[in-house]
């Protein structure tokens, strides 16, 4: 994946909402309360940028969770990653213990299990910490737990019920998203078969699904289907919802 920013705000807007819920803060005060606050879209965060034309922010594929009571949000390309007390002010963490390959690849996750953070990433390895900011001069330490089978494109970490859940799906070649229950007690190896959750797209009768600037192709790959990808899952009230994005991060289009 490529990074552009329209994807970064429309997640970033969705983890925002749900982190405060997860806090038990509500996004919406009565007149009797304290004012709200306002959030910048796209959050000032030192971005990086691609060099080719036009030129793009980086930090796509954003995700955040909540450990400790720290919001904590990972980026693609970013060098690290955030932790924030109050979605507002942001710090940037450069941890050790993670290869600046894997903490550079596409497509960040994270998961809160067992009091302590796990990441992964592109990089199709995991990593945890029960310190993901450090303390004074010594920097957070992650720790190497698994690799993964390498068609994790674009990994989705979910928790329900105790069980944790691996969703995944990034090109035309993988038809669609998949998932499949990982067992972090067993070095993160799958537990039974993997099942599609959503299917390939038909792009030529599904206008907002078609490649290209304005959804009307691309003219360098005319007859490629797009992606279906950064697929995210959430869970409410006792219904999931399954969310991913098309045809790619590179055009103007937000996805």
């Amino acid at each position: 994946m490529r990074g552009h920013t329209p994807l970064l705000m429309l997640r970033l807007l969705m983890l925002l909402g749900a982190a405060a819920l997860a806090l038990g803060q509500s996004p919406q005060r009565g007149n009797d309360a304290a004012p709200q606050t306002t959030f910048c879209n796209p959050l000032n965060l030192a971005y990086r940028f691609e060099l080719d034309q036009p030129s793009r922010r980086e930090a796509a594929d954003p995700t955040m969770v909540v450990f400790n009571s720290t919001y904590f949000l990972f980026a693609s390309k970013s060098g690290g990653y955030w932790h924030s007390p109050d979605l507002a002010s942001w710090t940037l963490v450069q941890p050790t213990g993670i290869p600046p390959a894997a903490l550079e690849a596409y497509a960040p996750t994270a998961l809160v299990l067992g009091g302590r953070l796990y990441f992964t990433s592109d990089c199709f390895e995991v990593y945890t910490t029960d310190n993901p900011i450090g303390s004074g001069a010594r920097p957070a330490h992650w720790t190497k737990v698994a690799s993964l089978r390498d068609i994790y494109k674009d990994p989705c970490l979910f928790l329900s019920e105790g069980k944790v859940y691996m969703y995944y799906g990034a090109s035309p070649d993988q038809d669609g998203i998949h998932a499949v229950q990982l067992d972090p007690s067993n070095g993160w190896k799958e537990v039974g078969e993997t099942v599609q959750t959503i299917p390939r797209q038909d792009f030529r009768t599904i206008g907002w699904n078609n490649r290209g600037d304005d959804n009307r192709g691309d003219p360098k790959e005319p007859t490629k289907p797009p992606s279906i990808e950064g697929s995210w899952m959430n869970e409410m009230n006792g219904t999931f919802y399954m969310q991913f994005a098309t045809p790619g991060t590179q055009y103007k289009s937000c996805e």
